[in-house]
Parts: C-alpha cells; structure tokens; sequence
C-alpha cells in the first residue's frame, strides 16, 4: 500500500519485490506486515533487518520470527504426534518491531488495518482489513486462494487425527464473510472482487471435507490396569491383545512358536507424552497360549505405537523382525526421515519382505503387498488361520459406531489421493473374514461391508479435487512430503 513515494508491504516472500518498487514510484518502504510465519512469506526478512525496516508478525507467532533457533533446537522428530505445518519456520531469527493483537488496529500515515484472528492456515493467522482506496479490503493470507479453494489442504491439520484446522478456517471465513468486503488479497491466488461467493463455496467445500473424514467414535471402555489380564483367545492358533495401545495379535504353532503382529506400547500411558517401552504380555501369553518362543514380528506400519517394543523382543527373545521393503528403512534409520509417529529406536531389519511376496512359517502361507491409506508406509498381510481369511490392516480400517471406517486422512504420516481406495480395493479382491485392525480389535467383515469405507475413501479424493485449483496440484496440497530431503537429519563429529 502506497502513500506518495513511501509504502507498508503486506507479506514479503524472498524480498525480490525490493528492486521492483521503483517501478510504481515506490522510493521508501517503512514496515512490512506478515499474516502467519510460514517460510514463503517472510523467508526474505533478513533484508529488512539489514535495511532497518520495521517488521510487524501476529502476535500468537512472533516467537516462529524472534526465537526460531529455539524452535528448531526442541522441535520433536521421533515419536511425534503434532502434525501441524511447523518445517515452514523461518531457519534464523529475525528482529520484530511490532506484533499484531488480535483485534488491535495497526495505524499508518492516516490508513488503518484491524487485525482480525483467522486461524485455519496456521493457529496463529491474521487477516488484516481496512479501507483503501474507498473498498473495504482483507489481506487474508493464506486463508483462502480462489473460489471455494486453499493453497495447501495438509495445513488444516493441526493435532494427529483431527478436524481442528478445516473447523477453524470454516470459522475463520464465516468471520470475513460478515465483514461485507469489497476486494479480498490471498497470499497465492488472484486478487478476488466481491468474495462473499468465493468464500461461500470455500465454506461448502471445506464442511464437505468436516463430514467426509468425521466419524462417530466406539463407545468409550472403562480404563483399564496395564497389568490386567490381556490376552483373548480368537482362534486355536489366533489370540488378541485388544488392551496395549496399539492392538497386538500372535499366530501361535502346535509346538510354541509364535509370530507376532505388531508390538508396541503396554498402554495409551507409556505412549502419549512418555513414550517409554516397557516389556509388557509376553510372559502372559507364554503361559496361556502355551508359547515357547517369539520366533518372528512383523509389523503392520512403521509407527511408534505398533512398533516401539520389538527392539526388546530382538534382545530379550531373539525374535527376527520381518517387515515389508516399503517401511524396512524407516525402522532401521528413523532419524533419516521427517515423518509423523517415528519410532524412537532403530531396530535390525532381518528379512525384507517385498512387495507382494509369499512366504510360510509355521504351516502358514502368508502374503504382504503395500497398503497406502493411514501412511504410505504401510502393509498389509494376508494368511489363512484355522479356515479363517486374515487381514493385518494397521490403521487402514478401523471400527465406529456406524461402521468400519478409514483411518486418516493424516497428512505427515505421507497421505496420497487413491492410497485408501487402492489398499481396500485389494481388501475386497481378498475377501478377509476378518481385520486384524490396530486399534478396534479384530473386526469380521464382508465384501458388502467394505463397501462403505471404499464409498468413503471415493469421497474424501472428491473433497480433495474440489479444494484444489488443479487436478495436477492436489498432491501438493495433501501431501507435505511431496518434495523432501534425505536423510532430514545427519549426525556428524564435531569439526569432522
């Protein structure tokens, strides 16, 4: 925004736009004001602080420009379940001049800009409205970036699982909607003239997407002691631990050995913020299944809660751990990779299984074949139990009070368009009697009932498409990963 040869910038991006202003007589800019931290706006701030250009940042982020080197030096990389859009923080900290309250009014040679509260984006967003040029005008940030659009719908996801960013930004523009704007500046996208219809099919869009990865939750089970008994005996040879946090199961032979499915967490206690493992169900299920030795596990996915305990297993018993080429290197070098949930040890892959290969142990004819959906990284193993058709689906499918569902989308674990749709379609081909699922137990199912997860799945790839300017864009928009670098993270010795 100009005043005569002097201009406040809303958002800076590299900074390029410095040598550019001359060109519409721009001589001085005396502040830059940003709508939310992320990198794309401000990565060129630097330059402003050389120059002695006041910065003003929201208020609820000045710590992602002022601190950041505390941020990186604490941001968690194992074992986490914060899935917000943080690895857009700026790399070193910049100096801030002024922040922006929620609801201040940040006054400039006569113009003034309210500071609205718009989280969606980030939790920490702004849209800053004012009079300019007789239209009332909103720097929304990037709150919205077309008609019924966003520029990235992995950013509406906050905490693991959850619904927080699409219900804060559905909020958000109700807020924008009702201030009666006549011109509306997205930080990507094309300035958009009288939005009150761009907002209104953005809102239609995004509740889409609320209903489409919403679910009635299972009723609520009364808690229960990590020492209680576990076990439960599905099959002769099949038994489920439904108690530890993430669902256990073990295929046990004739002569006492075991295989197991997964092994994680004793309890949603060890996990969550302690994320400790602790040897928990193994001497259990030796005396009531008779088992002699743990021979093999296999897990279901890479994650910290199905996967935490098989270290120990590796130590303790000898047990070989046998896991699909998809997630194999994930397990053996965590901290290459910048992904939600890792497990907080690395562990030795003994067999690599590779995609649809079949193999036996015990007597039991077993096949793996990638199962996209909950991560890209995951698998799911087929075998016939005691005439029964098992299927190990990890968090693929889980139960609801309605029904079997899907288990995401989230994005950080590395989510893609058809992942849910492709893995179930191949649930159906198989025609299981049975899910072994990772944290509602073991489901009984028919091909009529796996209809309404892949109905499900066709409706969250339609949500998408209807959130992004391009068909081309929508894995960009879904998919944090979809350029990356590895290894993320490299330990090296010092002055080496």
């Amino acid at each position: 925004m100009r005043n005569g040869d002097r201009a406040i910038l809303i958002d800076f991006g590299s900074g390029a736009v410095l040598d550019a202003l001359a060109e519409i007589g721009v001589e001085e800019v005396e502040a830059v004001l940003h709508t939310h931290h992320h990198r794309d706006q401000c990565q060129g701030d630097g330059i402003l602080n050389e120059r002695g250009i006041p910065i003003a940042v929201p208020a609820r982020e000045q710590h992602l420009f002022e601190d950041v080197e505390t941020f990186w030096r604490h941001r968690q990389l194992l074992a986490n379940y914060d899935v917000q859009s943080d690895s857009y923080t700026l790399r070193r900290s910049v100096q801030v001049s002024h922040e922006l309250a929620d609801y201040d009014v940040y006054r400039w040679r006569g113009l003034e800009l309210s500071v609205l509260p718009t989280p969606g984006h980030t939790r920490g967003s702004v849209t800053l409205v004012g009079d300019v040029d007789g239209e009332t005008v909103a720097f929304s940030g990037d709150l919205i970036s077309g008609p019924g659009k966003v520029w990235r719908v992995h950013d509406l996801q906050w905490a693991y699982m959850a619904t927080d960013g699409i219900n804060a930004s559905i909020s958000s523009l109700d807020v924008l909607r009702r201030a009666n704007l006549d011109r509306l500046l997205p930080s990507h996208g094309s300035p958009i003239g009288r939005p009150q219809a761009a907002i209104d099919q953005l809102i239609t869009n995004l509740s889409r997407l609320f209903q489409v990865v919403s679910f009635t939750p299972e009723p609520v089970s009364a808690p229960d002691l990590a020492i209680n008994p576990r076990f439960r005996q599905v099959s002769k040879h099949l038994w489920l631990n439904a108690s530890a946090v993430a669902n256990f199961y073990a295929i046990v032979t004739d002569e006492g050995e075991a295989m197991l499915l997964d092994y994680g967490y004793a309890s949603q206690d060890h996990a969550g913020n302690l994320r400790r493992f602790v040897e928990h169900s193994i001497r259990e299920l030796m005396e009531v299944a008779a088992v002699k030795s743990i021979d093999v596990v296999i897990p279901s996915h890479y994650h910290d809660d199905h996967v935490s305990g098989i270290p120990t297993l590796q130590r303790e018993y000898g047990t070989q751990l046998w896991a699909h080429e998809i997630f194999s290197d994930i397990l053996e070098h965590p901290g290459a990779y910048d992904l939600a949930c890792l497990p907080v040890e690395s562990m030795r892959v003994d067999r690599v299984l590779k995609e649809g290969e079949e193999f036996d142990w015990g007597g039991f004819r077993f096949q793996t074949e990638h199962a996209p959906g909950h991560t890209h990284f995951s698998a799911h193993t087929f075998v016939r139990v005691d005439g029964l058709k098992l299927a190990l689906t990890g968090d693929n499918i889980l139960s609801s009070m309605t029904g079997p569902r899907i288990g995401g989308p989230v994005y950080r674990n590395r989510f893609e368009l058809d992942g849910f749709q492709t893995s179930i379609r191949k649930l159906i081909e198989f025609e299981p009697q049975m899910l072994l699922t990772g944290h509602s137990a073991a489901i009984s199912v028919s091909p009529e009932v796996m209809e309404e997860p892949l109905h499900r799945a066709e409706e969250l790839a339609t949500a998408f498409d209807l959130l992004t300017d391009e068909e081309e864009a929508t894995g960009f928009s879904i998919d944090p990963h979809f350029v990356g670098i590895r290894p993320y993270r490299a330990q090296v010795a010092a002055g080496g």
